[in-house]
């Protein structure tokens, strides 16, 4: 949607149509990617989007592949990149369209060319390790926050400062090259650490049945809740889940590598990076910057580069075997996941959602809340329905009122927003959950009801 609003008048920031109405149309959000797609051909695009992601994953596994060819020759960065594009949560993640490559790539860059700079004494990669940072200010918010550790803590391990420098010589690259935009995307960020600074107990919370006002008193299916994600046991399971071949960082310190520099480097850049993981996740001040296990993908490059090169330096038949063992294990997860995404449909909750919004298109000026809430920015795209949606810019109080959870009675949603209709999902929530009479002119369309707010209110009012 980015992407075409921005091919009709190319100015930054995007605008876009008034399509969400608890959000500002204007797009505070880093705008490198769909600045880069709204390049491509329109109707290539629309046939071919899925490519997108892979085209900068290839360009990451390049980057890895030129990364450890010194060391263990082409066939070993061979092997080690045909590993990588195994990694099944990578598959998974990269089957829709996300930013998130690009910004895998440009922190590829800027670590990979931050390492030379150090090293060789090499101004030109310092250069470019700097320009790296610059690009990914606006271009991936999580990558980036990354780096605010991640830099601090290689300069103290290694000793050189230059690390620091290059973090802040990006960042005020970044701003005297766009002076006003980039103070925009610094609100923004703010913004959204400060909405989950607030919410992150509710992060992944059910919206209706852990709301105050219509919540059932046993459902938790907030994210923190989970017995499993709180015990340190079960999160290491899940981290090794992500990346298994994070099971070798140990090696570094019981039976490190001699004479390889380089080695010990990417050890230390994957500690940096799993201790940020375990830092997001057990330090509660710290959940405002995001799901830790989003942080885990980073590691594949240091990780798997370093187990490439340690197997190239050790003649243990043991750690051999063990490597096998995980290879063997990974390739069963790929399988495993390929197979389950052949099976999906190619539009998620497509039960009837053709006509669902061929109804919405035949109505006046709809405006749509819609649960579950993901469903809006489907709706948004493909019809000409204004929805209650936002988070993708900034102002993220505007969402608060329903976001994570409903903190508001739906008749003041439907007042306050002008809403004209309610669309719910009856797999999502019964009717009766948001005191909603699907007999009062709820009109079914498979297991959608859509509900005219006149009759959403006079429901509600009549049981509030």
């Amino acid at each position: 949607m980015c992407a075409r609003a921005l091919r009709e008048d190319w100015q930054l920031p995007i605008r876009l149509p008034p399509k969400y109405l608890a959000e500002p149309e204007e797009q505070w959000y880093p705008p490198l990617f769909p600045v880069l797609i709204a390049l491509l051909p329109s109707a290539w695009l629309h046939r071919r989007h899925w490519a997108v992601n892979h085209v900068l994953d290839l360009a990451f596994a390049g980057g890895l592949f030129y990364m450890t060819r010194h060391y263990v020759g082409d066939f070993g960065a061979a092997a080690t990149i045909l590993v990588y594009a195994a990694q099944p949560a990578l598959v998974q993640e990269f089957a829709a369209l996300t930013s998130r490559p690009l910004g895998m790539l440009l922190q590829l860059a800027a670590v990979a060319a931050g390492y030379a700079c150090i090293i060789a004494g090499s101004w030109s990669a310092g250069a470019l390790a700097v320009v790296a940072v610059a690009l990914l200010v606006y271009a991936h918010k999580l990558s980036l926050q990354l780096l605010w550790f991640l830099f601090p803590f290689l300069a103290l391990v290694m000793g050189a400062w230059e690390w620091v420098a290059i973090l802040v010589a990006g960042y005020a690259l970044a701003g005297v090259v766009w002076p006003g935009f980039f103070m925009k995307i610094q609100r923004a960020h703010i913004d959204i650490v400060s909405f989950w600074a607030r919410n992150w107990p509710l992060l992944g919370a059910n919206p209706v049945r852990q709301s105050p006002l219509y919540g059932d008193g046993k459902t938790k299916t907030s994210y923190y809740d989970s017995a499993a994600v709180r015990s340190a046991p079960a999160f290491l399971k899940t981290v090794l889940q992500i990346n298994i071949f994070a099971v070798f960082l140990p090696l570094g310190l019981v039976a490190p590598l001699q004479g390889v520099p380089f080695a010990d480097f990417l050890w230390w850049w994957a500690t940096g990076i799993y201790l940020w993981v375990g830092a997001t996740h057990f330090v509660s001040r710290l959940r405002c910057l995001g799901l830790a296990q989003q942080y885990v993908k980073f590691g594949y490059a240091p990780v798997l580069g370093f187990l490439a090169i340690y197997l190239q330096e050790t003649a243990s038949i043991w750690i051999w075997f063990a490597a096998a063992a995980c290879v063997a294990v990974q390739l069963r997860w790929y399988v495993l996941t390929a197979l389950a995404l052949r099976a999906e449909p190619a539009i998620p909750h497509s039960d009837r959602l053709g006509e669902l919004l061929q109804f919405i298109e035949a109505q006046p000026a709809p405006r749509i809340m819609v649960f579950p809430y993901h469903l809006a920015d489907e709706l948004a795209y493909r019809s000409k329905a204004q929805v209650l949606w936002g988070t993708h810019g900034y102002d993220f109080e505007r969402v608060e009122p329903f976001f994570p959870v409903l903190q508001f009675p739906l008749s003041s949603l439907v007042n306050a927003f002008g809403l004209s209709h309610v669309v719910l999902d009856t797999n999502f929530a019964a009717p009766e959950e948001l005191h909603l009479d699907a007999a009062r002119g709820g009109k079914r369309i498979g297991r959608f009801i859509v509900f005219k707010a006149s009759d959403a209110i006079a429901a509600v009012d009549g049981r509030t």
